[in-house]
């Protein structure tokens, strides 16, 4: 495949991911099939030894994005303030178990659309901190400017 035709199939997932993502009844089996489809351009864009092509790194913050509890939790840090697992899990409606919500917050973390913001002792352990970080923001953007777009086939007209 050439590096056009993988970019163009990895824009038509990428808007088929958000398109899924921003309807109101979300097909997540469907979401997490595009985005594994996505993440596994960029791994095949890859030669060994090199540095993840941009696809790579595009496709695992979609990914990132693949998920319901992922997508709460970026969303409610999208205001801009720290927060601990335990507070987002707080926070989220519906609710969703601390356990649950510490592991997609740790994922998001590895992926970078979350960056540690401290940690401070609380119960006998350390409860960590995370805000939104620079990468996490942009693909944020993204998401609102394609879900914003006149031209995204809406639910009912999209290929699948």
């Amino acid at each position: 495949m050439s590096d056009e035709q993988l970019t163009a199939r990895a824009a038509e997932l990428a808007e088929r991911i958000l398109d899924e993502v921003s309807s109101s009844h979300q097909d997540w089996r469907t979401i997490a099939s595009w985005a594994g489809e996505l993440a596994a351009l960029g791994r095949h864009h890859a030669a060994p030894g090199q540095a993840r092509a941009p696809v790579g790194r595009i496709s695992e913050s979609f990914r990132g994005l693949a998920h319901p509890t992922r997508l709460r939790i970026v969303e409610e840090l999208r205001p801009g303030g720290a927060l601990s697992p335990a507070q987002l899990a707080a926070q989220i409606e519906p609710p969703i178990a601390l356990g649950n919500v510490a592991h997609h917050t740790r994922e998001l973390r590895r992926m970078g659309l979350l960056s540690p913001a401290g940690a401070k002792p609380a119960r006998g352990a350390l409860e960590h901190f995370y805000r939104l970080s620079p990468h996490g923001r942009e693909m944020l953007e993204l998401a609102d400017f394609v879900a914003a777009s006149p031209h995204l086939p809406r639910r009912g007209r999209r290929r699948r």
